[in-house]
């Protein structure tokens, strides 16, 4: 399979909530758990079903246990067995935060390169 990421994802097993930003003022709250996370998106499973191009405001937890929080725009579902797997790209996000999830990236290969000799 073709990859089409634009960044590397790193494996998160956390909890995160979407709170849906609509037009028509409707609140809806979904709770997902992430798989993997990137500077640009992250990929989770839902029991809810979740519509492509809807837009959600988010927070997710990091391993740092600091909260990320970001808009989030669905852009796939796939589904594993009966399981659907959502994609998401984020469409607003402080910088700082992006940088933050780098630089745990940078860590992270440094940590694993290190190990391997």
């Amino acid at each position: 399979m073709e990859e089409k990421r634009k960044n590397k994802r790193t494996d998160l097993k956390v909890t995160a909530e979407l709170s849906v930003i609509s037009t028509t003022g409707e609140t809806k709250v979904v709770e997902a758990d992430i798989m993997d996370l990137s500077p640009t998106g992250i990929g989770f499973t839902c029991n809810d079903q979740l519509e492509i191009g809807e837009v959600y405001k988010t927070k997710i937890k990091i391993w740092t246990e600091e909260t990320i929080s970001a808009i989030l725009k669905i852009v796939r579902c796939t589904m594993k067995g009966d399981t659907p797997i959502y994609g998401g790209i984020f469409v607003g996000m402080e910088n700082s935060d992006i940088l933050r999830i780098q630089v745990y990236q940078m860590f992270n290969g440094e940590v694993a390169t290190a190990t391997k000799e």
